[in-house]
């Protein structure tokens, strides 16, 4: 099967499988002509053996998103999509401006530890009391080393850590015509909830960036360009959301036009005054998108979704996180469809992102 016809089967399975119209998917034609040669610029820069084959699967996927949100939010005309180009966004130029994430990720056995920051890295000599990791994680259980590390703070995961599970099928929502009018409230950072919000603010949506001023969004610290990608166009807004005042200006924005997207552990919208049910009272719709359904309050970053879901070659994760530029397509994806469907997503990152490659 030609690569562009995998890519709209693809598309409106996806569109099903969130409660939208599959056949909305024939609106759009994805042009896949230089595929070939950016799967094989990502397979070069990965170096590991079977990397082609996995770099086609993220490609075709992430095409597939895209092919399936267009459709959804602008179902009214026919679309083309530059799939070279979407390529080229999501994976080439991050991979040129940020480096090869793998020099952050630690693997011992069946843990696998990220320490992207200097204070991680002080955290991890704490935790392990300066030992090397394996020598550290020799005399304990898998997963109680995990436990404990995340107790530190840290994002730790194990790898290839039991059966993915596909996420489940809604019922048959109908489409939105238009993304015009809709407000995205953004909480979160770094790359999977902010690519989320940029994706709708790209189809018509106004987007609220909002940060606490004391902890504002760690891209802010890498490579400009990699985050005016993800953040151009936005509405920033600082708010201290410990603060009763300042969590009212956020309520404020929310109503039933309005979806907000966060990518925190399953705890930090309570412990802000800002539970579920109480942005879901606004009418708002909510799209969470947690490392794990099973573990909502686990740390991981993109690196350990992809060794946790299965993904690893050799032993060593992907140059480049590519599990966050799907998980924030697949997060658009819910936020369209919670317009007009079941306002509450949740998009496990390690199952319902990673584990629909496997």
């Amino acid at each position: 099967m030609r690569a562009a016809a995998r890519v709209s089967r693809a598309a409106s399975a996806a569109l099903e499988a969130v409660g939208l119209d599959p056949g909305l998917a024939a609106r759009v034609q994805t042009d896949t002509r230089g595929l070939d040669a950016a799967v094989g610029a990502l397979a070069r820069a990965d170096g590991r053996r079977g990397a082609a084959d996995l770099w086609t699967r993220v490609a075709e996927r992430a095409l597939a998103l895209q092919h399936a949100l267009a459709a959804a939010a602008a179902p009214e005309r026919r679309l083309e999509l530059d799939g070279a180009g979407v390529l080229e966004r999501r994976f080439l130029a991050p991979l040129r401006v940020l480096g090869d994430a793998r020099r952050g990720v630690t693997i011992a056995g069946r843990l696998a530890v990220q320490t992207p920051t200097p204070l991680h890295r002080e955290l991890l000599a704490a935790a392990t009391g300066d030992r090397p990791l394996a020598a550290w994680a020799a005399g304990r259980e898998p997963a109680a080393a995990r436990d404990e590390l995340q107790a530190w703070g840290l994002p730790a995961q194990l790898v290839a850590a039991g059966p993915m599970r596909r996420p489940p099928s809604l019922a048959p929502a109908g489409a939105r015509i238009s993304l015009r009018g809709v407000r995205v409230v953004e909480l979160g950072g770094l790359w999977a909830a902010p690519l989320a919000a940029q994706l709708l603010r790209e189809l018509g949506a106004e987007v609220v960036k909002v940060e606490a001023p004391s902890r504002p969004d760690g891209a802010r610290r890498g490579p400009r360009s990699h985050f005016l990608a993800l953040n151009a166009g936005k509405r920033m807004l600082a708010l201290d959301l410990r603060r009763d005042a300042e969590r009212a200006r956020l309520e404020a924005l929310l109503g039933p036009e309005t979806i907000v997207i966060e990518n925190f552990t399953g705890r930090v919208l309570g412990n802000l005054g800002l539970p579920p049910e109480r942005i879901l009272h606004t009418g708002a719709a909510l799209v969470r998108m947690p490392a794990s359904r099973e573990r909502p309050d686990d740390r991981a970053l993109g690196s350990l979704v992809e060794l946790a879901g299965g993904l690893g070659l050799e032993d060593a994760c992907a140059p480049l996180p590519f599990t966050d530029a799907l998980s924030g397509a697949t997060a658009a994806l819910q936020a369209v469809a919670a317009l007009c469907g079941p306002r509450a997503r949740t998009v496990g990152q390690i199952e319902d992102v990673a584990g629909a490659l496997r």
